[in-house]
């Protein structure tokens, strides 16, 4: 790796993958979550309200993956989304 690589690393926006649940293995949905295709696969991805705030804040940078391409280590939440399983009715 040149030098000049390593420092356009650090001002290259990274990209940010959103960890969403492929829609045909929900049991529970949210009413205001909207439906995305896996970047990966393409197949529709329920999206909740914390990645729709995700979405809004990083943009062309976030990703969305379904959890079986997910790559590993991904595990964190979106901010707020703790609390939206209490809000999510059966499918």
């Amino acid at each position: 790796m040149s030098a000049l690589t390593w420092l356009r690393s650090f001002f290259t926006p990274r990209e940010i993958v959103l960890v969403c649940m492929r829609y045909s293995d929900m049991a529970l949905v949210h009413p205001e979550q909207i439906l995305k295709p896996c970047a990966e696969c393409g197949c529709t991805c329920g999206v909740y309200p914390s990645g729709q705030a995700a979405m809004a804040q990083f943009g062309e940078r976030l990703k969305i993956v379904c959890q079986v391409c997910a790559p590993p280590g991904h595990a964190r939440l979106a901010p707020g989304a703790a609390s939206e399983p209490r809000e999510s009715v059966p499918r």
